[in-house]
């Protein structure tokens, strides 16, 4: 293929060689415009009828000229911008990076996902307004118009278009994203998944009414297609899930009787990335394929303890998965549980699971999920919350004396760790909670981590440090009769984010007790000025920083009040 600066020899001759005679018969033409002046009042023409002529003649010329000012600038321009002498198929590529682009390291990040789609068309509409070769290439390809928003307009408070979206999508596969917040969103949703479903090769669809979810999933299976969709994210906007809920039979996307329940099955083993948020199935009935790598299960409800595992060896049916998120997923314990199925049930096996994320579930759901997962080589990542503190106990199962008192749920500290001692935890993320009665105490921090010895990475957002904190963190020395020092975990990755740091005592302790590769910080430290104490954000020249350059091999410093994304609410995201 010729880049746009490769131009045949002939073609460079043809060009000079009109060029030539354009400005020959320029001249011509000038030179008759003049004796025009002279020798029109010796014709029989009437001097208005020539001024019309020359009136059309100088427009006709005019246009000319300023579309042969217009190319050249434009090939010149071509020509000798960088940008443009790459062939098309690389600025394409570039355009797509660019405009799909949702990763934004240091920068708060959005809870909505209509923010994201009015990004993506906010980027792809200012380079339609760069030049006429940008904008040729961008309504020429499908694919930058393949996701077919259905969100209200921030600007206008309206449903934004998507007509044009799909006239230029032209035949590339499309992504539906829909927040069915209104009425008529709910209305045009269904309306084009009855018309379109086929050309959809990933929906996410948030909806307020879940109503609109069952007539979405409805339509899709009475398009008998098995394989064009293979990216489902459907999400309850108003999913109630509360300690004290547990889901009744209109909770359920399909009844346990559907006789949809088979064209459902099949619709999911076509799959290879399915996301639900709030969305209830019943999991006995539930099987995937091969097909599916990536599973996020969010903001349900499965009933007793009991209840993981028909819920695991559903997700175990996708033999090929690789990634599985486990949020706010919930349980509730018997009140004679001593024993369970799980107990003397196999574990489920995930062959090819290489991450495994658990965040914001009860201790209760904890004990039970990771006494049922099977250990493997898959990296584990473990958000802890103050949920986990706390066993889910259903009020119904309990008199209301029971129910009141201040310790009604607390979960055993020793009991946590026992459940984190059965998988290789990878990664601990703590945020600190905002109630003092329920925060994490040292002692227990320090139990928590000598429960984890394959722990790598530890990141503490929010914490507040003191001697008693540090201490917790800090590694024992090497003892060979000592089991504390063999179950305690030595890191190589610290993250400490909008930390307070109220003393530096044994912190260059802890440091050096870890063989630690990697640290970054972000803190707010006393700095003492005369006889007041301020509160100051770490900067370069911080003792603390100084040191921490010296004896750390990457160490980096980030802002005291920066918030990384993984410790912003939990964002329904869509991939593309």
């Amino acid at each position: 293929m010729s880049t746009p600066n490769q131009l045949p020899p002939t073609a460079i001759k043809k060009w000079q060689d009109a060029g030539a005679s354009l400005i020959v018969a320029s001249k011509d033409y000038l030179d008759l415009c003049l004796d025009l002046a002279h020798d029109s009042f010796s014709e029989a023409e009437k001097p208005t009828d020539i001024a019309t002529r020359i009136d059309m003649a100088f427009d006709n010329i005019s246009d000319q000229l300023l579309k042969i000012k217009s190319t050249l600038g434009r090939t010149r321009n071509r020509l000798v911008s960088p940008l443009h002498r790459l062939p098309e198929e690389v600025l394409s590529t570039i355009f797509m990076n660019v405009v799909f682009d949702l990763n934004h390291p240091g920068v708060p990040d959005s809870t909505l996902m209509e923010e994201d789609i009015h990004l993506i068309y906010r980027r792809l509409y200012r380079l339609l307004g760069v030049c006429s070769t940008w904008r040729d290439i961008l309504v020429a390809r499908g694919v930058f118009w393949s996701m077919i928003p259905m969100v209200i307009s921030p600007s206008t408070k309206k449903q934004a278009p998507f007509e044009l979206s799909m006239q230029r999508a032209g035949g590339a596969k499309l992504h539906l994203v829909a927040v069915a917040e209104s009425p008529d969103i709910s209305q045009d949703v269904v309306e084009i998944l009855t018309k379109f479903g086929p050309r959809f090769r990933a929906i996410t669809l948030s909806a307020g009414d879940q109503q609109v979810l069952i007539d979405s999933i409805d339509q899709l299976l009475q398009q008998g297609q098995v394989g064009t969709l293979t990216e489902l994210s459907i999400r309850s906007i108003d999913a109630f899930n509360s300690p004290s809920w547990f889901p009744s039979g209109d909770s359920y996307i399909l009844k346990v009787d559907d006789s949809r329940q088979t064209s459902f099955v099949r619709l999911l083993a076509a799959l290879t990335t399915f996301h639900i948020n709030g969305a209830h199935f019943y999991w006995p009935t539930i099987s995937f394929s091969a097909r599916l790598v990536e599973l996020w299960i969010e903001n349900i409800t499965l009933g007793y303890d009991d209840a993981i595992l028909p819920f695991l060896h559903a997700l175990s049916s996708a033999s090929q998965l690789r990634e599985l998120k486990i949020i706010t997923v919930d349980t509730f314990r018997r009140r004679d549980s001593i024993s369970t199925p799980m107990d003397i049930s196999p574990p489920v096996i995930f062959p090819t699971l290489q991450s495994l994320f658990i965040r914001d579930i009860f201790c209760n759901t904890l004990r039970s999920l990771l006494r049922a997962i099977a250990p493997g080589s898959y990296h584990l990542t473990f958000f802890l919350r103050e949920t986990s503190l706390q066993n889910n106990l259903y009020y119904r199962d309990f008199d209301g004396e029971e129910f009141e008192q201040p310790d009604f749920g607390l979960a055993d500290v020793d009991e946590l760790c026992g459940a984190l001692k059965r998988a290789p935890i990878n990664t601990l993320m703590l945020s600190e909670s905002s109630d003092p009665d329920r925060r994490l105490k040292s002692t227990n921090l320090q139990a928590l981590m000598g429960a984890m010895p394959s722990l790598k990475t530890l990141t503490m957002h929010g914490w507040s440090f003191d001697k008693d904190v540090w201490n917790s963190l800090t590694r024992p020395q090497t003892d060979q009769t000592d089991q504390q020092t063999h179950s305690f975990p030595a890191l190589e990755n610290l993250y400490l984010s909008e930390a307070t740091i109220l003393s530096d005592e044994g912190f260059q302790d802890m440091v050096v007790s870890h063989p630690l590769r990697r640290v970054v910080v972000g803190a707010t430290a006393a700095a003492n000025h005369s006889d007041d104490t301020q509160w100051e954000p770490l900067s370069e020249d911080s003792s603390a920083v100084m040191w921490l350059r010296n004896h750390v091999p990457d160490f980096h410093l980030v802002g005291s009040r920066y918030c990384p994304p993984e410790f912003q609410p939990v964002r329904w995201r869509f991939a593309y």
